[in-house]
């Protein structure tokens, strides 16, 4: 998995996050969304490591 073919608004999970989707990333993180509008970061290498793709 890229970070950068991972396309705005794609649903993905993180380990304790689900219903998420991804929004982006600035230098350090990876920018996720909850379903209430909730914004949680997460460090790119643990995304990488631990983070799933489960819809385009």
């Amino acid at each position: 998995m890229e970070l950068d073919t991972i396309k705005l608004g794609t649903k993905v999970s993180y380990d304790m996050f689900k219903n998420i989707t991804f929004e982006g990333t600035d230098d350090k993180h990876v920018i996720l969304k909850d379903t209430n509008g909730n914004i949680k970061k997460v460090y790119k290498s643990l995304f990488l490591k631990y983070g799933k793709v489960i819809s385009e």
